[in-house]
């Protein structure tokens, strides 16, 4: 009897850590969602420099390039910033927002 008791016992120890495990992973992977989607338009030089292919230089390139010139209307637009080749900006499709 005893031993019946350590077995329930051990399985749903290792259960519960288990769905602890999966929750902690659902939560990183939201957040990790939530900081790919970017907005061209309101993000400062750090947030930018979290995007794949986006540096220091380019992302205070896309920064001077909005101060002067206003908001992003689309993807394209970054064509016209200082240092964005067409590898890069093909980076950042479904990554960004305006």
């Amino acid at each position: 009897m005893k031993f019946n008791t350590l077995i329930v016992f051990i399985f749903t120890l290792l259960m519960s850590a288990s769905v602890t495990v999966l929750a902690q992973n659902s939560a990183e992977n939201e957040v990790v969602v939530n900081n790919q989607l970017i907005n061209l338009n309101t993000a400062d030089q750090k947030a930018l420099e979290l995007l794949p292919g986006i540096g220091k230089s380019k992302a205070a390139a896309i920064v001077l390039y909005r101060d002067q010139n206003g908001h992003f209307k689309s993807i394209d637009d970054l064509k016209k910033v200082q240092g964005l080749g067409k590898k890069a900006i093909a980076k950042l499709n479904g990554k960004v927002i305006f």
